[in-house]
């Protein structure tokens, strides 16, 4: 048993009664073994606040129906300075309404007051906690400052302190919560003390507030499924503003769920002591299970019940430090525990292999929810984990970060409002299913080369940039991604051969619904696609073959002109909009359409070639078609062609390509020389000597008319 806040480490863990404390002293490696649970006591579940709160989709402001706090100072007017110190409005750090209060001591300084700001006569007495934001440039030890209510106008006569008993981190925002106790009944000054010389600092203060249950440290939500709960940058009556620990001013997080008015809670956590700096390991499993046989953290479990019917929540407050480091550590389980407003929630770089993280989550960290590095991925593995049924969101770079892992699993996760949701890099043969990758402000997922990659039932709506990237991935199998309302593209594909893409719906995302460059052989089925801004389907150096379509925008097919002689270039859907019988291939030198009315025989389809190019080939089909044939017997191939009226290009061919099998050294061609709407039969012959198979086609340029293909034959002698 662990127990976050009763426990004791001296203890033998073996009860709810000897529980131990901390996951680095309690649960030491000569105390677990592989397969063993350690049961952690859950932090308390969500609280009303007994009042409804206004949530509106993509702002930073929660409206609360009435205040919950009481204003001492915002720190929007000037302060006083004391001698040797000199105060300035601050407008770049500012948590509160874009200014706050700093101060630059100089050298001269040594302690006592250094600045103080008259509030008028206030009665805080409702409340027992001040909070503030403060920042400074240089690292400081613990106790060096102090903030003082006062009952005189010149903040001489303290009659309530909070001191800043806790080391501060250069160039950090630290939310200070006093102790709990009776505010005074008056208040007529605000000051700051120095406890010991700080030297020559810079200070900054900023929304100086009297509370109880609302602080600057609390984390506020809807208490519904789908949502999490928000760290809050600023508060002002029944103005609260959500963001990062390190968010000022007007960036950094927004709400990214629907306008609602509702209920407000809050979620307590367990805070952990502030870390030294971004990158100290908070915690740390002290052993590694075996296969078949992980250690287990198991969260959310109350000590009175006995049973578990909660979550554990981790919370680092400040943006810093790795809150579960997990460098040299394989099989652990992590259930119904969140890391929260750390620098990364879980992380590890080098061999942490088939770790999992269930029905918990990384949120508000600064850089990432979850980061996984390999540095060379064969030896150094950090492969098969497991993160499933959990919440990311609004972490400052990446919801999930995977660099050289292999085999994951990520599945029913909420990935939202980050940076990137998901950034895979050499994450190979990995499984995403069932996320959420929503609000984020560059990418959904950005998938980078990653082979054998499994994709199904992906949401990416609402992303700044684009919905899903997939680059360099080849071999990809995906299956139901929907991707609506991203900045630019819905899904990005390039670089990514030989992939199967099954369901794709892609809706008003600002410019393609799917943009395709650099990709063989891409094989997509049901791709439906409405409001797109530019195109619904753009393409560039990329043969792909789509079955089934249905596009509702004005410009349905872009092509990029960037590459005008690549003949090979296509896209071939069956069943353009769905309709049967409707096959359309696109090409730089035009479109090859299935031609029901201008027919040679009476039953089935023809091609109808328009092409769009004077200089350039319009080639049926693109990459020839194959035959497979043996060797020393002649190959007879016969095709009937036609031109209408309006065709003004070179004439038609039918040209069995040479030096493909030996025997046949160069191409072989005949030509239509038949008048206006007649039908031609044109025939080649060639004699292979090797078996194989060869490759024959029928071209033809121009920028007006058409030509008409039917009856395609090939035989050879017996």
């Amino acid at each position: 048993m662990l127990d976050l806040v009763n426990g004791n480490d001296a203890s033998a863990g073996t009860s709810w009664a000897t529980a131990w404390k901390t996951f680095l002293s309690g649960p030491t490696a000569a105390r677990i073994a592989a397969g063993d649970t350690i049961r952690i006591a859950k932090t308390a579940a969500p609280i009303s606040y007994a009042q409804n709160a206004q949530w509106t989709n993509k702002s930073k402001t929660v409206t609360l129906t009435s205040a919950k706090t009481a204003n001492i100072d915002v720190c929007d007017v000037a302060w006083t300075g004391k001698l040797y110190i000199t105060q300035a409005q601050e407008t770049f750090y500012a948590k509160e309404n874009g200014i706050s209060q700093k101060f630059t001591c100089n050298s001269s300084f040594t302690t006592g007051l250094m600045a103080y700001k008259a509030t008028g006569t206030i009665n805080l007495s409702a409340y027992d906690k001040v909070s503030f934001w403060i920042f400074l440039d240089t690292a400081t030890a613990a106790n060096t400052f102090k903030v003082s209510l006062c009952s005189d106008v010149a903040g001489v006569t303290s009659v309530h302190d909070t001191i800043i008993d806790f080391a501060m981190e250069a160039y950090t925002w630290y939310p200070v919560v006093s102790a709990t106790g009776a505010l005074p009944a008056s208040v007529k000054s605000v000051a700051l003390y120095a406890l010991i010389d700080p030297g020559t600092k810079v200070i900054r203060l900023d929304n100086i507030l009297a509370c109880t249950t609302l602080t600057l440290q609390t984390m506020i939500g809807k208490n519904s499924a789908g949502d999490t709960f928000y760290p809050i940058q600023s508060i002002n009556g029944t103005t609260v503003k959500i963001g990062n620990p390190q968010d000022y001013g007007t960036n950094g997080l927004v709400y990214p769920g629907s306008t609602q008015n509702v209920s407000l809670y809050y979620r307590p956590t367990h805070l952990l002591p502030k870390a030294a700096s971004s990158t100290t390991v908070m915690n740390s499993p002290n052993k590694s299970g075996a296969l078949g046989s992980l250690i287990t953290f198991s969260g959310g479990w109350n000590p009175a019940s006995g049973l578990r019917d909660g979550e554990t929540v981790l919370d680092a407050l400040t943006g810093r430090g790795y809150i579960m480091g997990m460098d040299a550590i394989d099989y652990v389980s992590f259930w119904y525990m969140s890391f929260v407003r750390g620098s990364r929630g879980v992380t590890a770089n080098d061999n942490s292999t088939a770790n999992n993280i269930v029905y918990g989550g990384a949120s508000f960290n600064s850089d990432a929810g979850v980061k996984v590095y390999a540095s060379v991925p064969t030896s150094n593995d950090s492969d098969n984990w497991i993160v499933t049924a959990g919440d990311y969101f609004g972490n400052g770079q990446y919801g999930i970060y995977v660099d050289g892992g292999r085999c994951w699993d990520i599945e029913v996760n909420n990935i939202i409002g980050n940076q990137y949701g998901v950034y895979f890099q050499q994450a190979h043969f990995c499984t995403l299913k069932t996320l959420v990758a929503s609000y984020n402000t560059n990418y959904g997922l950005y998938l980078y080369n990653s082979i054998g990659l499994i994709l199904e039932a992906i949401t990416a709506d609402y992303n700044t940039s684009r919905g899903i990237n997939f680059a360099l991935c080849p071999e990809i199998y995906a299956k139901t991604l929907s991707a609506y309302n991203n900045g630019y593209d819905g899904v990005l594909i390039s670089e990514c051969s030989s992939g199967i893409i099954e369901g794709v719906d892609v809706q008003t995302n600002g410019q393609y619904g799917i943009s395709i460059s650099a990709s063989i052989n891409l094989k997509i089925s049901t791709f439906n696609s409405t409001g797109n801004v530019t195109a619904a389907f753009n393409f560039t150096t990329s043969q792909i073959y789509i079955n089934g379509s249905l596009m509702a925008e004005g410009t349905k097919i872009s092509l990029s002109t960037l590459y005008p002689i690549a003949r090979d270039v296509f896209l071939s859907i069956r069943k353009y909009e769905n309709t049967a019988g409707d096959h359309r291939i696109f090409s730089y030198a035009g479109t090859i359409l299935s031609e029901s009315t201008v027919r040679h025989t009476a039953s089935g389809l023809a091609w109808n070639l328009d092409p769009g190019q004077a200089l350039v080939k319009l080639r049926l089909l693109p990459n020839n078609f194959k035959a497979v044939v043996i060797a020393n017997k002649e190959v007879t191939i016969n095709v009937y062609v036609r031109k209408n009226a309006a065709y003004n290009g070179n004439a038609a061919r039918l040209v069995l390509k040479g030096k493909v099998l030996t025997g046949i050294a160069a191409d072989v061609i005949d030509t239509h020389t038949a008048a206006v709407d007649d039908w031609e039969l044109l025939e080649v012959k060639g004699t292979p000597t090797e078996n194989g198979v060869l490759e024959f086609y029928v071209d033809c340029d121009g920028t007006a008319g058409n030509i008409y293909v039917d009856d395609f034959s090939i035989a050879q002698a017996a």
